[in-house]
């Protein structure tokens, strides 16, 4: 079989056989394209799609966690609900004042939106606390600063 191949090659015109070494190199490249790197890229990104569900995941489990403490807790003060809600979710503050009618004022320093939007349904939805003053700057990341203050009575 070899020989007859090796024959075959020998008869064939010095130019059919550049193309035919052509297509034989367009063809494997075509094959390890279709075999090795797009294989690879589907497991990349069904990896990052998998990633991107646990932190859903993480975010909805820590929001529960937050309401079950909550209903726990019922009588808790704003700023302790705020507190628990904020450390659930993973949100440090770079100050928080308790206002003199029982409600929390909080700077946060460095928060992307939608975690911060997020939060505040949480809060919501969880304890029926809502901010009744909010002042966002734009930081030179991604991410914003935030002035926010809830009112003295929760739930």
């Amino acid at each position: 079989m070899i020989d007859s191949l090796k024959y075959w090659w020998q008869d064939r015109s010095q130019r059919e056989r550049r193309l035919l070494g052509v297509l034989i190199a367009i063809s494997g490249l075509v094959l390890f394209w279709l075999l090795i790197v797009q294989p690879l890229f589907a497991v990349r990104d069904a990896s990052e799609r998998r990633y991107t569900q646990s932190l859903l995941d993480l975010r909805d489990a820590r929001a529960s966690a937050a309401a079950i403490t909550a209903a726990t807790a019922p009588n808790q003060s704003v700023a302790e609900t705020v507190n628990r809600s904020a450390e659930a979710t993973g949100i440090t503050f770079a100050s928080a004042a308790p206002d003199s009618d029982g409600g929390l004022s909080i700077t946060i320093e460095s928060i992307r939106t939608i975690v911060l939007f997020d939060w505040f349904a949480a809060l919501d939805r969880d304890a029926g606390l809502r901010p009744y003053r909010m002042s966002l700057q734009r930081n030179a990341d991604a991410t914003i600063s935030a002035q926010i203050a809830f009112a003295g009575t929760s739930g």
